[in-house]
């Protein structure tokens, strides 16, 4: 039977925050400690990462000590990473935590032109 409706929907996982963060291109400039807790299934993405971003969009994180100014799972990250959701729905959603001036930086740095697709189902 043919289905009337189509959803489109991709699974992605980040098994290296330094370098998915340091591979990104961003949309402004600005400065921003992400936490990532505990990953039961890549233990050594758990920290905090200082994310700079210049104002040519160059990117440079440093993994650093100390309490981040937001946290967010990797699967939340994930979600902000490829632009399917802005960090400031997640943040309304309950999925990120910290105040709101840093919430609003990386909700700028992360935003994309046009939200991912997946026009193939695998």
């Amino acid at each position: 039977m043919l289905h009337a409706s189509d959803g489109e929907g991709s699974w992605f996982r980040i098994v290296d925050v330094m370098a998915a963060l340091g591979g990104r291109g961003y949309s402004s400039a600005g400065t921003v400690t992400l936490g990532v807790p505990e990953d039961d299934l890549a233990p050594w993405n758990e920290g905090s990462y200082r994310l700079t971003v210049d104002e040519e969009g160059m990117p440079h994180v440093e993994r650093v000590r100390g309490e981040a100014e937001i946290m967010m799972s990797v699967k939340t990250l994930a979600s902000a990473f490829t632009g399917a959701r802005r960090v400031g729905e997640l943040a309304n959603w309950g999925l990120v935590a910290g105040d709101d001036r840093a919430i609003a930086v990386v909700d700028t740095m992360f935003a994309t032109r046009f939200a991912p697709h997946t026009p193939d189902h695998f």
